[in-house]
């Protein structure tokens, strides 16, 4: 199942409103406007967005699944969102009222938690996912931690580029996964609030 463009949003509509008027307030400005000038809006995780996050795992296409996250079926994906809203903290990205991005992180409560990191295909490449990171890093850093943790498919070239560009670095490589880790430093947490 593919993800359906909802009515006047499109990945190449520069018709969307700009980011004047968006409170910038701490840990980080939940408006920014991707490498086309689509304006988009980070938000916390309402328990409004759950079907909207089902819906977006549901038609997540199989060639960008990633280490059989997402779940393939609706009921394993609503039980794992369910324990990522209830254990972590959670981000979405919309672009008007499409939601086309979310990052996690869990347990919230924890000194290092896990990221995961999911973003509709035809908004790759955008610089999307590069914000959702920041914006996780932010809240980390406002939930005091003082790591996170991802593992990523060591093919995933781009994702792995990207991380080590925020300054993720390789922990260990098991078959095709990479485990990395980006240490909270006051450096990362005043360059998150800052670029």
């Amino acid at each position: 199942m593919s993800v359906e463009l909802q009515q006047g949003v499109s990945p190449d509509d520069s018709t969307q409103p700009d980011c004047a008027g968006f409170d910038d307030s701490p840990p980080r400005s939940p408006c920014f406007e991707d490498e086309t000038g689509v304006a988009l809006h980070v938000r916390p995780y309402d328990e409004d967005h759950f079907e909207a996050l089902v819906d977006f795992y549901e038609g997540y296409p199989e060639r960008h699944r990633s280490m059989s996250l997402p779940p393939l079926a609706r009921s394993q994906i609503e039980d794992w969102v369910g324990k990522l809203v209830d254990r972590g903290r959670n981000l979405t990205v919309f672009a008007g009222d499409r939601l086309v991005g979310h990052v996690a992180y869990s347990p919230r409560e924890a000194d290092e938690a896990e990221l995961v990191i999911f973003v509709d295909e035809q908004f790759h490449n955008r610089g999307i996912g590069t914000e959702l990171i920041r914006q996780a890093i932010a809240y980390a850093t406002e939930d005091e931690m003082d790591a996170i943790l991802l593992h990523v498919d060591s093919r995933n070239e781009r994702a792995v580029h990207v991380y080590e560009s925020i300054g993720f670095e390789l922990l260990d490589m098991d078959d095709q996964t990479l485990k990395m880790r980006l240490e909270i430093t006051e450096d990362v947490a005043a360059a998150v609030r800052t670029d």
